[in-house]
């Protein structure tokens, strides 16, 4: 294996389109429509994905269909349930819940951005788009928009409007480490590595416990031979989450590269993880 196949093995395969699924996506805004915050998940130590804001309860969920049922002509309840069943998985019912929100209120900014986060969660990039650039125009102070956008073009393959668009939310939160990674992945694609490892290295900086942060500097050292810093950062993932399957596979394949015969126990590792790998 030469270190130029390393990209199309293992980033569309692992590292990137997982990372999607887990967590750059996973972003919402409180249940509260007063109260900006945003609700984000990454692999951190001991395998666990910590949520910066807690989990949502569904017993609080029959207190809200009753404040649906008494207040049919407010947008608040509507978008208060859409909020929680997005966060319950329930994306098609709180897209319903969120529309009836905006029919309500038409300027209620944080239902369009919701309604777009659950959009990107079902693939509907281009709808989303028009919801948070509604949301945006409503309210420019809002960072999640420009996140939520940014990974529908980040998703759609339009890797300068994601990189300009990360940018965007960065200059109003700096110090979250998540952007940094997801625009590493448009200037990665973008064939810009030295900058994507530098967004790479920030996010690590800000949060040394970024098991995900890791694994794509690894996928960078690889794809240049330098295949020793690969497996160093690879060896680090694994130690705060040995539940990551893409760091198994990349460390499996540079071990392979090396000569090193634990490539065979990472590989049986990463398949007992995920048994859906494409693996040679």
């Amino acid at each position: 294996m030469h270190a130029q196949n390393f990209k199309t093995n293992i980033t569309a395969g692992t590292i990137f389109s997982q990372s999607f699924a887990t967590k750059a996506n996973a972003r919402t805004i409180s249940s509260s429509r007063y109260a900006y915050g945003v609700r984000a998940t990454r692999y951190r130590k001991n395998g666990s994905r910590a949520k910066a804001v807690p989990g949502p309860d569904r017993s609080k969920l029959a207190l809200l269909n009753t404040l649906v049922r008494l207040l049919p002509d407010k947008a608040e309840p509507y978008y208060n349930r859409g909020t929680m069943l997005l966060e319950l998985g329930e994306i098609h019912n709180a897209i319903s819940d969120f529309a009836q929100a905006i029919a309500v209120d038409g300027s209620f900014a944080l239902a369009y951005s919701n309604r777009g986060s659950a959009l990107n969660l079902i693939g509907r990039y281009y709808e989303a788009i028009v919801d948070f650039d509604c949301a945006i125009k409503l309210d420019p102070r809002l960072p999640h928009p420009l996140y939520g956008r940014a990974q529908a073009y980040l998703r759609l393959a339009q890797y300068q409007k994601a990189i300009d668009g990360f940018s965007d939310y960065i200059k109003i939160c700096p110090n979250d480490p998540i952007p940094y990674v997801e625009r590493g992945k448009a200037y990665y694609h973008h064939a810009r590595n030295d900058e994507a490892a530098t967004d790479y290295s920030m996010a690590i900086e800000l949060d040394p416990n970024f098991v995900e942060a890791y694994a794509c500097r690894a996928l960078l050292h690889a794809n240049a031979g330098n295949y020793v810093a690969a497996v160093d950062d690879l060896t680090k993932a694994i130690s705060l989450d040995k539940n990551y399957p893409p760091a198994y596979v990349l460390r499996s394949a540079l071990y392979r590269e090396l000569g090193n015969t634990q490539w065979i126990e990472d590989r049986k590792r990463a398949l007992e993880l995920d048994s859906n790998l494409n693996l040679w």
